[in-house]
């Protein structure tokens, strides 16, 4: 978090007129806060939980991130970004919805596009999750104490229906990055990357 207050900071302060969402410019700044997201997103009752846990949360200035020019949630997968804007509000560390909808019915304007015309700036991180789960099975044996599964509870504060309902439901799960898909992947007993593996097997 650290890192990504002091790039924000130098981006304000770096000459540059309007900074915007550019993944391509940025990707580094945005592949650290999805990092961060999911991270909270997944362990924050451990974090929580600990001593001046909330104290620590609340230090970390999230709200400063999702609320930066830079516009950090646009380029996440949108699992993470419900999961996050979840459960940061549960904590009362910030409110996301009204970045998120902002989001959905804006299309922010760029500066570039790629070879097939699309405008770069709007592009989305792939997600990536290597060992997720851990599958190599030589050294699954050390790991497999160590992993943590997601584990949705009763109190698990996944509560989709904060965000806005303007837009209509969409009655089948089209893309992993899907809102409806959201749930589904959060409760599988993994984090995302293992449904989403599944999923490109699939369309391969």
């Amino acid at each position: 978090c650290h890192w990504a207050h002091n790039y924000v900071a130098s981006v304000n302060d770096g000459g540059f007129c309007q900074p915007q969402h550019d993944v391509q410019r940025h990707g580094t700044f945005y592949a650290v806060c999805q990092t961060v997201f999911y991270v909270f997103a997944f362990h924050h009752k451990g974090i929580a939980s600990g001593d001046k846990g909330l104290q620590y949360l609340r230090d970390l200035n999230l709200e400063g991130l999702v609320m930066c020019p830079l516009n950090p949630l646009k380029s996440c997968l949108a699992a993470v970004v419900k999961q996050f804007a979840s459960v940061a509000r549960h904590y009362q560390l910030v409110y996301c919805y009204s970045v998120i909808e902002r989001n959905q019915r804006l299309a922010l304007p760029t500066a570039s596009c790629d070879d097939d015309g699309v405008h770069a700036g709007d592009v989305v991180l792939d997600a990536f999750f290597p060992f997720d789960p851990y599958l190599l099975k030589r050294t699954g044996r050390w790991i497999e104490p160590l992993y943590r599964k997601f584990e949705k509870t009763e109190d698990d504060p996944l509560v989709l229906d904060d965000e806005p309902e303007d837009e209509e439901d969409e009655p089948v799960c089209r893309s992993p990055k899907s809102p409806s898909c959201v749930a589904e992947m959060f409760s599988y007993g993994t984090s995302p990357g293992f449904k989403r593996s599944l999923s490109y097997g699939h369309h391969r």
